[in-house]
């Protein structure tokens, strides 16, 4: 058990913050995260085909960056063909990221590379049917 406290001891450190947050590692962290800068990313997103955008929600934290998209589909989608194609223009990502996504029954995934582009695809045996649906991405920038 003292081999296990040592362990922790050795990865806090001896930086002195008895000054931040009630002199805990709770206080500290609980202020940190208050004062954590969150602002609007100013990402525009540009549909190219597919389904219509209905909103886009960006927020950066930091390097983090979380960008919402709202679409609404016209028409059923059937499974292997893309649902939303577009463009990311703002913050890109460092690497390409995905998210997965779900609508009663129906799986889709959607794609966002390092060049900006969008792609949101309708995966598995069912069908995506018409109405509002939304996927998310959430990464590091430069």
């Amino acid at each position: 058990m003292f081999k296990n406290i040592r362990y922790l001891l050795s990865k806090i450190g001896t930086t002195d913050f008895s000054s931040i947050g009630s002199n805990t590692v709770t206080g500290a962290l609980g202020i940190l995260n208050n004062n954590l800068t969150v602002s609007n990313a100013g990402i525009t997103v540009t549909r190219t085909s597919g389904a219509t955008i209905t909103s886009v929600e960006s927020y950066k934290y930091g390097k983090i960056v979380q960008v919402r998209i709202a679409i609404s589909s016209t028409g059923v989608i059937a499974p292997g063909n893309n649902l939303f194609t577009g463009t990311l223009s703002g913050l890109l990502p460092k690497v390409a990221v995905t998210t997965p996504g779900y609508q009663a029954k129906a799986h889709y995934t959607a794609y966002l590379t390092t060049d900006g582009a969008i792609t949101c695809r309708v995966l598995g045996s069912n069908s995506i049917d018409t109405g509002p649906l939304s996927f998310s991405f959430i990464y590091i920038t430069n």
